[in-house]
């Protein structure tokens, strides 16, 4: 992991609380916690088991399988030089194959007459992606904090908890928590963090608004 992304010395204190925030920022990364919570996702809003196994199987196909392999491939070839994408000059290119995959799965998803939370999760990834490819052209915005903060209000937005319910105040733990990481090791500052994870949360209200599903 380069630490010196923003031009700044190694993250200070213990070597243990390092290994631990080096371990959450790998782990919580969006690609990784991407496909359990889509699975619930699908499971929750289609007619049987068997139609929201299958749709996860779509989401996850375009979503995470071939985004997945295009990172290894990259990182390969030293397109990139780690998992995080940390150097933004080296972030374009592969937001834009995101997008892409992003796109044939969203189509996908309306062809096959998929629910319209799916759908509307589908676009919400096309636009996050393209705000994401946007910003990071001027600006190096958290892609973690947003991915992680979108996947925390889609779920909210679909199981509808409230406030009393543990779900709500896990998954703002678990954005909090990935932001800290990336400010801790030097990845990222606080205002991108916060920018990262607001831009997440305002793209997917403001998609499932756009669906009528508030």
């Amino acid at each position: 992991m380069d630490e010196s992304a923003l031009g700044g010395a190694p993250a200070p204190g213990s070597g243990t609380l390092r290994r631990m925030l080096q371990a959450v920022s790998r782990i919580f990364n969006p690609l990784y916690l991407t496909p359990p919570a889509m699975l619930a996702i699908c499971l929750r809003v289609a007619p049987d088991f068997a139609s929201g196994l299958l749709w996860f199987l779509i989401y996850i196909f375009f979503s995470t399988v071939i985004p997945l392999a295009d990172l290894g491939w990259r990182r390969s070839t030293g397109r990139i030089s780690d998992w995080h994408i940390s150097r933004r000059e080296e972030r374009p290119v592969p937001l834009l194959f995101g997008l892409a995959y992003a796109l044939l799965g969203t189509l996908a998803m309306l062809l096959l007459q998929a629910p319209r939370e799916l759908a509307a999760c589908m676009v919400t990834g096309l636009a996050t992606g393209a705000a994401a490819l946007a910003i990071t052209l001027g600006w190096k915005i958290s892609l973690h904090t947003m991915g992680n903060s979108l996947l925390a209000t889609l779920l909210l937005l679909v199981f509808r908890t409230g406030w009393a319910h543990p779900l709500p105040w896990s998954l703002a733990g678990l954005v909090a928590l990935t932001g800290i990481s990336r400010v801790y090791l030097r990845q990222h500052t606080a205002i991108q963090v916060a920018a990262g994870a607001l831009t997440g949360v305002a793209t997917g209200t403001a998609v499932f608004a756009a669906f009528g599903l508030l």
